[in-house]
């Protein structure tokens, strides 16, 4: 009788230890399930956020009002080559360019050398313009321009640089174009 009692007993442990292992189980299971819940929530919330304010971005940035700033180059004389130009915004680099003689002769056939195009702020601007060059086989000779400009937001804005010869000096030239962007 005291082995049947300590089999039953041992019975009864075992089915103590089996019943909370699978309580423990089944908390663990749903505390993993409820960490889960809470961590896809939060992502998806993360997610709807950022992507709101990619939203705003992208809207603020199709209505940002551009203002644009287009130069090129032209040659109104053939037999100039075109050494350099460089473009200084109140003493600051803007931008600047070696011309080849591959692009003096497309120059030369009429065409045209975007020289800048950029974003720039509104307001006043000193644009100088410092170029080289070469008449024939004369070494490069040096001039420069300056162009005061007052930009307004929400235009594009371009610039004609053309080199003429005028009355035996070279000269370079500029025509200003503005344009409402919206």
């Amino acid at each position: 009788m005291k082995k049947t009692i300590v089999i039953v007993l041992e019975c009864v442990f075992g089915l103590i230890l089996v019943a909370n292992s699978v309580c423990f189980a089944e908390s663990v299971y749903s505390n993993q399930e409820e960490s889960l819940n809470e961590l896809i929530n939060r992502l998806n919330n993360n997610y709807d956020l950022i992507n709101k304010s990619l939203k705003k971005l992208e809207t603020n940035l199709n209505n940002y009002p551009h203002t644009t700033l287009t130069m090129s180059v032209v040659k109104g004389d053939k037999n100039i080559n075109i050494v350099s130009i460089e473009v200084l915004d109140l003493d600051y680099p803007l931008h600047s360019h070696i011309y080849t003689p591959l692009e003096n002769k497309a120059l030369e056939s009429g065409s045209r050398h975007q020289l800048f195009r950029g974003e720039i702020k509104e307001g006043g601007h000193t644009l100088k313009i410092i170029y080289y060059w070469a008449e024939g086989g004369a070494p490069p000779a040096k001039g420069e321009i300056l162009i005061n400009l007052f930009l307004i937001s929400s235009k594009n804005y371009f610039i004609q640089l053309s080199f003429e010869n005028k009355e035996g000096k070279i000269e370079l030239e500029y025509s200003l174009l503005s344009v409402k962007n919206r």
